[in-house]
């Protein structure tokens, strides 16, 4: 079966007839972008903590891209000490 909206599935589960165009394929794809944000911010976090990246460097997750000039400077610093 398909589900093309998301009260297609609930009218299965249910047993209801309701009709609202809420695609799920939509509603998929925002839960996958709201877990990777959330993923990504834990991560940036992380290595703020560490000293990989300057501090409030998570904040710019929300807007989905991580700017950091001083990257290649933590590369040659973590390549020093190998």
């Amino acid at each position: 079966m398909s589900y093309p909206y998301v009260t297609d599935s609930l009218n299965t589960v249910l047993g209801t007839h309701w009709h609202l165009p809420i695609p799920t394929f939509g509603v998929m794809v925002a839960i996958a972008v709201a877990t990777a944000t959330y993923i990504a911010t834990r991560l940036v976090r992380s290595y703020e903590s560490l000293g990989r990246l300057p501090a409030q460097t998570h904040s710019t997750v929300w807007d989905m891209a991580i700017v950091s000039n001083s990257r290649r400077d933590y590369r040659r610093q973590s390549l020093r000490y190998l």
